[in-house]
């Protein structure tokens, strides 16, 4: 999937998975002619709007998750660009970590390590905001993956539940 901006170039279209609209038969003269290394789907009206959403969750919210986390780190006193800067690093790696070793064993963190300790001192700093409500959010489906991964990597029932606990708080 790709987000291109109205009257931009997209940035890239190489690899980039396109939803096609069509029966297969129409579709290929709506295929981008500038993408042609690119991987289409083809869907019937009934499944573009969850394609849409799919790509609004995985592009332009993680624009969005990118402005919060750097809201929340310059509220430690840091210059919003500086902190902009530190974390698109971060969530570049964590992307480039899904796309070579797949999903849940890219998955990191305090979920992951079963850390309910550091989950709540999370949200003693997130306060009761919406930062609080989409870290919740977020920190149940890390959780989920996390509860996936194979014996013996993945964090204790128990500490799962402790986190879910300190999640419902």
């Amino acid at each position: 999937m790709v987000a291109a901006t109205p009257g931009q170039p997209a940035p890239s279209l190489r690899g980039a998975t396109f939803g096609v609209e069509g029966d297969g038969l129409d579709a290929p003269r709506r295929w981008p002619s500038r993408a042609p290394s690119a991987r289409r789907l083809l869907l019937g009206a009934e499944q573009m709007a969850g394609y849409h959403a799919a790509a609004a969750l995985a592009s332009n919210y993680v624009v969005a998750l990118v402005d919060a986390a750097a809201e929340l780190l310059a509220g430690s006193g840091l210059d919003l660009a500086a902190a902009r800067a530190a974390l698109v690093p971060l969530a570049q790696g964590a992307l480039a970590e899904v796309a070579a070793r797949g999903l849940p064993a890219a998955l990191t963190g305090p979920v992951r390590r079963g850390d309910a300790a550091t989950v709540a001192r999370h949200l003693e700093v997130l306060a009761d905001g919406d930062l609080a409500g989409l870290y919740r959010t977020l920190a149940r489906r890390a959780a989920r993956i996390a509860a996936t991964l194979p014996e013996g990597e993945a964090p204790a029932p128990a500490a799962l539940a402790a986190i879910e606990q300190t999640l419902a708080r």
